[in-house]
Parts: C-alpha cells; sequence; structure tokens
C-alpha cells in the first residue's frame, strides 16, 4: 500500500483521471468500480512487445486512509539465472512500469 499522494498525487492522478482520457501517453487503460472501490489498469506494452505487462492501481477498502495498491503484472519470460528482485528478473516490464510510475513510487514498489 503507497499513499495515493506521495510524489505530487500521481497515484490519485492515475486512478482519477477521466477514462476517456488516456494517462500520459498510454493508450489501452480500464477504469472500474466495484463495490465503491475505484481501479485503473494500465497496459504498458504495445504490438511491438512479446508479451503483456501492466500495472493496476486500485483504492484501499479502508475509507481513512489514502493508501492505494498498486500490482506490476508481466508476461515477460524471467531472465533465466536471475533470482531475486523483480528488476532482474523481468527488465523490461521494470523499465516500461519505473517510465510510467515515475522514480519515487518506483522505489517505494520495487525496492530500491
Amino acid at each position: 500500500m503507497i499513499d495515493r499522494y506521495a510524489d505530487n498525487g500521481r497515484l490519485d492522478t492515475i486512478l482519477t483521471q477521466s477514462p476517456h482520457r488516456p494517462v500520459e501517453g498510454y493508450t489501452t487503460t480500464t477504469s472500474y468500480r466495484f463495490g465503491g472501490i475505484a481501479s485503473r489498469r494500465l497496459v504498458l506494452t504495445d504490438a511491438s512487445h512479446s508479451f503483456v505487462a501492466w500495472i493496476t492501481v486500485e483504492e484501499s477498502l479502508n475509507p481513512n486512509t489514502n493508501n492505494v495498491r498498486v500490482s506490476v503484472s508481466t508476461t515477460e519470460s524471467a531472465v533465466p539465472d536471475q533470482g531475486g528482485a523483480f528488476k532482474d528478473r523481468f527488465p523490461v516490464t521494470y523499465r516500461l512500469a519505473r517510465v510510467m510510475l515515475g522514480p519515487v513510487i518506483s522505489a517505494m514498489i520495487f525496492g530500491q
């Protein structure tokens, strides 16, 4: 869980921007509410990639917090013999996510 207002509200902007307007140049997004909880999924890859990677940002179930859940998912093949850090196992997805999330939020998620 990360404060939605960290890094000048970057995650809040991603989560609340109109679903009819692309987020920071990403044209494939979905926004939805389930049980009153807002969620947004942004696809990081395009037809030039051999895999799909996406970021999901979801409001917390606790209405008394500013925290949001952020997850990075991918079908990228893991680099052989690279255990541990996500950035080492899935380097292309890591780079794409870092561009979208920025260095501050990326450091919170990937533990740099």
